[in-house]
């Protein structure tokens, strides 16, 4: 994984899950967190197709839920 701090204080990561060998990309995403830490997207790409398959946007809100 690797993260890079935006100039807003977003987090940007890139992760990437690879077979035991590390050879063969099984999936990939890009994981963005607000500077706030409030909201985190996660969209997933599996199969290495070049194609978003799935989304996640957890929320966090005031009361810490």
């Amino acid at each position: 994984m690797r993260s890079v701090r935006q100039i807003d204080g977003s987090i940007v990561s890139t992760v990437t899950e690879t077979t035991a060998g590390g050879v063969i990309i099984l999936a990939m995403g890009t994981i963005s967190t607000s500077a706030d830490g409030v909201i985190t997207k996660l969209p997933q790409e599996a199969g290495n197709n070049g194609t978003v398959d799935h989304t996640e946007i957890p929320i966090t809100h005031a009361d810490g839920r």
